[in-house]
């Protein structure tokens, strides 16, 4: 059973100083002239995000993936690269980088948790997951 617990748009995550930072409704054929900082295939949190691109013709610029939220920023940082993701992976007041809505483009991402359906009832997990539960409908508010 999927819990959906939270709800992300989904961003470019560049330096402030990129002609993408805070541009409005940023085409896939302007994000395809920068190198892509990504996660492996196998985590991929964007469904077809590579296939949006492919379906336009377009050929995108894989400068390397990381698993590591902490270590695409570093590169993005560094301006090797743009990360498109939800912009939970960037803290608000970041002082280099920024979050440019791609919401255009690509439905928000939905975090939650996977539970097995008929498991043992177990006390810990139960309340874990009320807490989540509980975490979503204040941030609803």
């Amino acid at each position: 059973e999927f819990i959906s617990t939270f709800m992300f748009p989904v961003s470019l995550i560049s330096r402030k100083d990129h002609p993408l930072a805070g541009k409005k409704n940023i085409s896939l054929e302007e994000i395809s002239n920068y190198e892509l900082i990504l996660p492996p295939k196998h985590l991929m949190v964007i469904p077809n995000l590579l296939e949006s691109f492919e379906d336009r013709g377009l050929n995108y610029k894989m400068r390397t993936r990381f698993t590591n939220s902490e270590t695409t920023r570093k590169f993005v940082e560094m301006n090797l690269g743009l990360n498109i993701s939800s912009e939970i992976v960037l803290e608000k007041d970041h002082p280099l980088l920024c979050a440019t809505p791609l919401s255009h483009l690509f439905p928000p991402v939905n975090y939650g948790i996977l539970a097995k359906k008929n498991r043992a009832p177990n006390f810990a997990v139960d309340a874990f997951i009320d807490c989540v539960k509980q975490l979503n409908v204040e941030q609803e508010i």
